[in-house]
């Protein structure tokens, strides 16, 4: 929501309104997923090793670069340390569904 809002400033030069807010968040948060999905599906066309794991691996490095290390870096959530170990674990199997989802669609698609 915080990167949504920043976009909107920089932007459009204003804030986003509550409503606006409630939907841009969520749409900019699917938007990097399909973006770094894509970028997945390519590096596995070229490297096909990277489909180890299902795309597991895919998810946990997702999850480390992103949650853990560029958003709080850019300011967006707090950095890692103030954020109690349950939430970290519980984002960390978020990220491992999305890339395990990832490979499957890959897959799906690949007809493979």
């Amino acid at each position: 929501v915080e990167a949504a809002a920043w976009i909107s400033r920089a932007l459009l030069g204003r804030d986003l309104t509550p409503d606006e807010r409630k939907v841009a968040g969520p749409l900019l948060h699917y938007l990097s997923g399909a973006v770094a999905g894509a970028a997945y599906g390519a590096l596995a066309e070229m490297a096909p090793r990277v489909t180890a794991g299902g795309g597991v691996p895919f998810g946990l490095a997702v999850w480390l670069a992103a949650d853990e290390g560029l958003v709080p870096l850019l300011g967006l959530t707090p950095p890692p340390q103030d954020n109690p170990p349950h939430r970290h674990l519980l984002a960390a199997l978020a990220h491992c569904v999305y890339g395990g989802t990832t490979e499957a669609v890959r897959r799906g698609l690949r007809g493979s």
